[in-house]
């Protein structure tokens, strides 16, 4: 979760951080090797407790916050379980005096809530009428999300806004070798029907000229396990001019090499509160093709790239071409431009921002200049 990772290793030496996750990828059968689960262990600038699936109760979660005794709770998920566990929990009478930050990370967006969309719809409903999430506050990336979040769930307290911070990553200085008439395209993300996989790879179908398409990322859930068969189904049927590779989840520390050997970052996601994959396509200097359900819009007014409609194929397809048949001194002027956008996302100071946010939750409970500590689920 770059998120959060990015969180502590930012605000490391001014918060204590206690992460709870699981102790494998999600979606994965194998633990993470080489260490004992349910112990606190050190990672970065926080402590990190790994808990096996069947240890993600309700009972053990409220066990390890009383351990930690912080003095907030950072949920890093609306529907996730372990958010919920926590939320029930704390409404029967545990957590008591502990306040608690939640981050919907996107999930509470027109485009996200249209999946699952009854389950999703029936928690809302539900949640006023046992307090779910009462005095829980919210913790927004942007202006729209917060405006999204009250929309969903109306509060007299409106989100509190933080952007996301951003870990830079060391990538190469060089565009990837363009020639007219060949295109590199890439896809890196956690794989959901929400990003629209399928329809990157539909867009493709039709373009003229020599298109490889990369794909990266995991197939996590039993719903994006049945999602994979469709878009398996398109890569199985793409002309010889197009060749569609999935390479499965890549490392963290692979990502920038990865995505610098890359032309164009193609992403026709349904909804992103921010997506640091984006981020992260920019500072590897490569120009982006997405939705405009992103935060970053006006990417072809800074020569970075293009945010397009979802509806509008014709839009999609001719910027596509036009990539493909892009020259290299073309190429190369976007792809630095690409680059400079990123390192003007990444050099915004989002520290002070976060500090604020995490410190106005704290003083629900304690003073925040005696070595204040949050713990992050």
């Amino acid at each position: 979760m770059r998120s959060v990772s990015a969180l502590v290793e930012q605000l490391g030496n001014e918060i204590d951080f206690y992460v709870i996750t699981r102790d494998r990828d999600a979606g994965s059968d194998a633990a993470y090797p080489d260490f004992q689960s349910g112990e606190w262990r050190p990672v970065g600038r926080g402590k990190v407790l790994y808990l096996a699936p069947d240890e993600l109760s309700s009972r053990r979660l409220v066990a390890a916050a009383r351990e930690i005794r912080p003095h907030a709770i950072y949920l890093n998920s609306f529907f996730g379980p372990m958010s919920l566990r926590l939320l029930l929990a704390r409404r029967l009478g545990a957590l008591r005096g502990i306040p608690i930050l939640l981050a919907p990370r996107g999930e509470l967006s027109p485009g996200a809530l249209r999946l699952k969309a009854f389950r999703k719809r029936s928690l809302l409903r539900l949640s006023p009428w046992i307090g779910l999430h009462r005095d829980v506050v919210f913790h927004a990336s942007t202006e729209c999300e917060s405006h999204e979040i009250s929309r969903v769930l109306p509060r007299r307290e409106v989100p509190r806004i933080a952007r996301n911070p951003v870990v830079v990553r060391q990538a190469t200085g060089h565009a990837c070798p363009k020639t007219i008439g060949t295109a590199r395209f890439v896809f890196l993300s956690r794989i959901t029907r929400k990003k629209n996989l399928h329809l990157a790879i539909d867009l493709l179908r039709s373009l003229k000229g020599s298109v490889t398409f990369d794909i990266y990322g995991p197939v996590i859930g039993r719903a994006d396990r049945a999602y994979r068969r469709q878009w398996h189904a398109l890569i199985d049927e793409m002309p010889p001019n197009v060749t569609v590779t999935y390479h499965g989840p890549i490392a963290h520390d692979l990502v920038a090499s990865t995505l610098s050997a890359q032309h164009f970052f193609l992403f026709p996601t349904a909804s992103e509160n921010f997506c640091h994959a984006i981020v992260e396509a920019l500072l590897a200097g490569c120009p982006i093709i997405a939705s405009d359900r992103t935060p970053w819009r006006g990417l072809a007014q800074r020569g970075a790239g293009w945010d397009l409609p979802l509806d509008d194929g014709d839009a999609w397809g001719h910027v596509l071409q036009m990539c493909v048949d892009m020259n290299a001194e073309t190429y190369q002027t976007a792809s630095l431009n690409a680059r400079s956008f990123g390192h003007q996302i990444a050099s915004t100071d989002t520290v002070v921002e976060n500090l604020h946010l995490l410190r106005s939750v704290f003083k629900e409970q304690c003073d925040v200049r005696n070595s204040p500590g949050v713990s992050g689920v």
